[in-house]
């Protein structure tokens, strides 16, 4: 409805390293999104209720794969939610319960370097986020407030931000990937196969004072900050191994064998906590003349996967604003800020320091002379003896296998 046919003609050209054909069936495919609402009081002048919730399964584009010149399309559910509650405890006093879900389920993912479709990864994504927040009035002069959120993959520690799976199984080699050396592609098997998660949660909490000091109002505000982080991964290839071959097949699913490499697979996890407090006094100097002074103190520390310290900080910040109302009618203003900001250290930092280390650790086997079972070569700390490989190959007597 929304487009031309034309600007959407059949692709006619070639893959210029293969010489396969991109020509694909056209996507003619109508996506449906099916939204509802519903909210309003349930106590009358006390609580309120509102909720969303998204459904649709989108089938995207057609596309092929680099060598198979295979045709494939994804299909990506998504199941999404929002809700809120607000209640009116007393007259000054009033709680806010929301929480909110996108989990996205069928990804089709070019990980690696994937030569046909065996080699492509599924994904399935989703991201929670409950919070809670209290507010009350006290008297004339005292408010305050207090708030908990939860951001992550799910409530269920079985859950992931991101976990990345098998799309299918090859019966060669019981579906482990293979590199072949010849064009530096994947086959066979996922590149990916492993899960990551990163959730937070963190807590605040404020008072305000309102004053009159020297005939001028003052609005003094003191809180704290706390959040804590988590990041978990797991990467590794699926059946946990890797072959390296001199070349692969996969029409005959014949290769040439090099090496093979089993994998020794541990999540990696590592941790961080944030604390800050700050205090902030909002004042006024004649009618026009207004202040806002403040200074904010953080400390963050972080852990490795073997709660190795990797983060340490202090900062100090100063907060320092000013408004002159020039004509005296609120309507033009003179403004100047001066503040000194940070932001906090990713907890990507705490995880490059990883002694699990994805991908990187494993028992490496390589085909000598004699043909059958590959013998044991050496143990791997890390992906680091790509010479030493260059020089047994020079040496080395292959024949293709075929599983």
């Amino acid at each position: 409805v929304m487009t031309n046919d034309e600007w959407n003609d059949q692709n006619k050209t070639h893959n210029e390293v293969t010489g396969v054909s991109l020509e694909r069936t056209k996507l003619d495919v109508l996506n449906d999104v099916y939204s509802f609402t519903l909210g309003g009081p349930f106590w009358p002048d006390h609580a309120w209720f509102f909720g969303a919730y998204e459904m649709s399964d989108v089938t995207g584009a057609n596309q092929t794969t680099a060598i198979s010149g295979e045709n494939f399309s994804q299909v990506t559910e998504n199941r999404f939610w929002a809700g809120k509650v607000t209640g009116q405890i007393t007259p000054s006093q009033m709680l806010q319960a929301r929480g909110n879900s996108s989990p996205t389920s069928g990804f089709i993912v070019n990980y690696g370097n994937p030569a046909n479709l065996a080699a492509y990864t599924g994904q399935d994504q989703t991201s929670q986020v409950y919070a809670g927040q209290w507010t009350g009035v006290f008297g004339s002069r005292v408010t305050a407030e207090a708030g908990y959120n939860w951001n992550g993959p799910g409530l269920d520690d079985e859950d992931s931000f991101i976990d990345v799976y098998p799309r299918m199984t090859s019966p060669i080699t019981d579906g482990a990937p293979h590199f072949s050396l010849a064009n530096s592609f994947y086959y066979n098997g996922a590149f990916f196969d492993g899960f990551v998660k990163r959730p937070r949660q963190g807590a605040t909490g404020a008072v305000s004072y309102f004053a009159d000091l020297g005939g001028n109002s003052h609005n003094f505000k003191a809180g704290v900050d706390w959040q804590e982080l988590k990041s978990s991964s797991l990467f590794s290839f699926q059946n946990d191994q890797l072959y390296i071959d001199q070349s692969f097949d996969h029409v005959t699913g014949t290769f040439v064998p090099f090496q093979r490499r089993d994998y020794i697979v541990n999540p990696s996890a590592s941790e961080g906590t944030i604390w800050a407090g700050y205090l902030r006094d909002k004042f006024e100097v004649g009618d026009r003349l207004f202040f806002e002074l403040g200074v904010r103190y953080e400390h963050q520390t972080g852990e490795d996967d073997i709660s190795r310290s990797t983060v340490d900080a202090d900062t100090i910040s100063p907060r320092i604003s000013g408004n002159y109302d020039l004509l005296g009618n609120g309507r033009t203003l003179l403004v100047g800020t001066y503040g000194r900001f940070y932001q906090f250290i990713t907890q990507g930092f705490s995880d490059s320091f990883a002694q699990n280390v994805q991908k990187g650790v494993y028992d490496n086997f390589q085909w000598m002379e004699k043909y059958g079972d590959p013998e044991f070569l050496y143990h791997a700390a890390a992906a680091r003896l790509w010479g030493l490989m260059a020089m047994r190959l020079a040496s080395a007597e292959v024949v293709p296998l075929r599983f």
